[in-house]
């Protein structure tokens, strides 16, 4: 029979390990996050800097002016709904569920760039997948995983994203294949690269099995909680 304290210290091992790795993934992914985070305010403040000089003109165009007050906070609104999207990364406040396509395609969209510039180019062939998995599970798991994999190899690669069912669990895939070309020197990572066993910690605080290889990863996500 398991010694309690022996079962309550591996317990606690188990949460330091997550919150390195979730800490690990946060970093790698600042630089995308804050970039977004960027281009959602940028045309705020342009179209303010615009406003203010035709509002000081000798004679103000006050219902172009009107116009564009009101495309302002139009654009107010949405960069307030992508930038509180975009904190979800970094502290999720309800436990929300995402289909298999639409969650590979918002990881795909913070990491695009950043897989560019290291010399992959990313397929996604994970339309059409509809089944409906933990979104946390995409973010830390799936994100983790395709940092992981990518880190992992020398040169320039496709990186093939893809998305399945096995009973009623949702499963995701990630597969490398060389390709022509030179990989741009940008230097070291942001932070450290993400590791299997960074994977792995995340893994089990969602549930999701994992299976890697050097080109290959394979998730099997449980079904959304709320069936949804």
């Amino acid at each position: 029979m398991p010694n309690a304290n022996t079962s309550a210290g591996q317990a606690a091992q188990d949460l330091r390990f997550e919150e390195a790795a979730r800490y690990a993934l946060l970093r790698r992914l600042t630089p995308a996050l804050r970039h977004h985070l960027i281009g959602a305010l940028q045309p705020i403040g342009m179209l303010a800097a615009m406003l203010e000089r035709r509002s000081q003109a000798a004679q103000p165009d006050m219902p172009g002016i009107q116009k564009k007050s009101a495309d302002m906070a139009l654009l107010a609104r949405e960069a307030t709904a992508s930038c509180v999207d975009l904190i979800g990364w970094i502290a999720p406040k309800t436990i929300e569920s995402i289909s298999a396509q639409d969650g590979i395609k918002e990881c795909l969209s913070v990491l695009e760039t950043d897989l560019a510039l290291r010399g992959f180019a990313a397929v996604n062939e994970s339309g059409g997948v509809t089944s409906k998995l933990s979104r946390s599970a995409v973010r830390n798991v799936f994100s983790a995983a395709l940092l992981a994999l990518t880190d992992s190899v020398t040169g320039v690669h496709e990186v093939t994203l893809t998305a399945g069912t096995e009973g009623d669990h949702v499963v995701l895939g990630l597969t490398l294949k060389p390709r022509e070309g030179e990989a741009m020197d940008i230097g070291n990572h942001t932070y450290r690269a993400m590791e299997w066993d960074d994977v792995l910690a995340l893994a089990r605080s969602e549930s999701v099995e994992v299976e890697h290889s050097a080109l290959h990863a394979k998730l099997v996500c449980p079904p959304a909680a709320d069936g949804t």
